[in-house]
């Protein structure tokens, strides 16, 4: 869980970062908040430990698809959201011991 924490606060940094005085792309941006692929929530980049039968839903051709039309509308920034729910994580027991392969 630890793990999970320090990425999220390292994202959140991140983020934050791009508001700052110095960030590049000026002082506001156009983006878009894609939770997940065609409704696949926790198993869209990497397989969920948790529910390995679910397998992984991803598609580059669908997902290129997707980012490819954001653009178009002038989006410049894409939030998306990963490691929802232990996707893409393998675990020992309770702890995360690294990534999963197909992530």
């Amino acid at each position: 869980m630890r793990n999970q924490q320090y990425l999220f606060l390292a994202v959140v940094f991140f983020l934050a970062s791009l508001c700052s005085a110095e960030n590049p792309f000026g002082s506001f941006q156009i983006g878009c908040n894609v939770a997940w692929f065609e409704g696949a929530y926790d198993h869209d980049f990497g397989v969920n430990p948790l529910h390995p039968d679910w397998g992984v839903s991803f598609d580059a051709g669908k997902y290129r698809q997707t980012l490819d039309g954001l653009a178009e509308k002038g989006a410049k920034l894409l939030r998306v959201w990963a490691f929802e729910e232990e996707e893409g994580w393998t675990l020992d027991g309770d702890a995360i011991a690294g990534l999963d392969q197909d992530f």
